[in-house]
């Protein structure tokens, strides 16, 4: 009897199984769709970071110069993007002598890996400055995808931005920071960063060119 009743507990939960609708788990995003990399591409943010020109490639080495108000360079950022399309931060350069450049090893994630809101991603790496000593810094990067959401700017309505929150923090010593400890960046698809934040600034896309086509968009 005990056997019988085993089978058809079985055969019911079979049954059971065949009527409940399966669901998958949202498929992760391509960082480089989040963050398109191509020489020329233009931005125009409304803040002291200003204008942002893709300025040279080499093989997968792409370079963002800023410049200010009066076309002067304030700072480089070289990213490598991968076979799979991932975006990495790989160094940053300052216009300032006074300021040491860095270098992360390893390169940092920088575009979203993720359009799952609660997401994370907790990173090592070693931050090295180019001052009089070679400065090394053990560093922690945590990554959160906080939110998927449009956002207004002059530059227009991006839908389905990807908010992600960059937490930095160094270890095991007290240096000075040169990477702000949090920064929030939204993500469009196809356009790359449209608004910024941290606790010093903020700044949003006034206007953009990405691999030939112009924002704000005409109607």
């Amino acid at each position: 009897m005990k056997i019988k009743t085993a089978i058809l507990l079985i055969i019911l939960a079979v049954m059971m199984c065949g009527c409940v609708e399966r669901l998958e788990r949202p498929k992760k995003i391509i960082p480089s769709d989040y963050f398109p990399l191509h020489e020329g591409d233009r931005y125009l943010f409304s803040s002291s970071k200003g204008e942002a020109v893709v300025t040279r490639q080499l093989d997968n080495l792409f370079t963002k110069t800023y410049y200010d108000s009066a076309g002067h360079p304030l700072s480089h950022e070289d990213y490598i993007l991968d076979e799979h399309g991932g975006v990495y931060w790989n160094n940053m350069y300052f216009g300032s002598a006074r300021l040491a450049s860095v270098h992360f090893v390893p390169s940092l994630p920088f575009a979203p890996w993720s359009n799952i809101v609660g997401d994370t991603l907790l990173v090592s790496a070693v931050e090295i400055r180019s001052d009089s000593t070679n400065t090394h810094v053990r560093v922690q990067v945590a990554y959160e995808i906080m939110a998927i959401e449009s956002v207004v700017t002059p530059a227009g309505l991006f839908e389905d931005c990807v908010k992600v929150r960059m937490s930095y923090s160094a270890l095991g010593g007290a240096a000075s920071r040169v990477i702000a400890p949090e920064i929030i960046r939204w993500f469009a698809r196809d356009v790359g960063v449209v608004k910024f934040e941290t606790s010093l600034i903020k700044g949003e896309l006034l206007e953009a060119t990405v691999d030939g086509v112009s924002y704000p968009q005409n109607p």
